[in-house]
């Protein structure tokens, strides 16, 4: 608990997951609500970012190996591609307020799942890089951290969206 290690994990973890579950529990209210569609077009609306995420999640699994078999360091591999992830998908969702039409939000939520899925090829493996011997232990730590935004951030955006009227501060927070 004394390396910062393992707090950048946890701050990264956190920061990951809030967007996970935020976007996985209202994306379909999302679309619904935000964009007029009606349910079966929103749940539509709402697989193909899914899906992104799965292709890209792999391609960066693949890229991060690349990376390293070529000469980059673990730690820079890890940091840099969890950077990209993150502060790509967040900056991606400031972008939320300006879309105006269901097309344009799903391709902002493809993209913002897309380098969410670039964080996410690094993180668990940063795990055992850190702490190999005890990576059982930490994992479940950094997932109980994790797990605080499925309970926060989802209920944190009920409450913005339900004062605002709209999921601009949601998406922006």
């Amino acid at each position: 608990l004394g390396k910062r290690q393992f707090w950048a994990l946890v701050v990264s973890f956190f920061c990951a997951c809030w967007v996970f579950y935020v976007l996985l529990l209202w994306m379909p209210s999302y679309f619904a609500h935000a964009h007029g569609l009606k349910i079966f077009a929103s749940g539509a609306y709402s697989v193909a970012p899914w899906v992104t995420m799965f292709l890209v999640v792999n391609f960066a699994g693949w890229l991060s190996d690349r990376m390293i078999m070529r000469g980059w360091t673990t730690t820079v591999t890890r940091k840099t591609l969890t950077s990209v992830g993150l502060f790509g998908a967040g900056g991606l969702l400031l972008c939320a307020p300006m879309v105006e039409t269901p097309g344009e939000a799903l391709l902002l939520l493809c993209l913002a799942l897309a380098f969410l899925a670039i964080a996410y090829a690094s993180q668990p493996p940063n795990v055992f890089d850190i702490a190999p011997r005890y990576a059982h232990v930490l994992f479940s730590i950094l997932n109980t951290f994790g797990s605080l935004p499925g309970i926060f951030g989802v209920a944190l955006t009920g409450i913005l969206v339900e004062a605002t009227h709209s999921y601009d501060a949601a998406l922006s927070f």
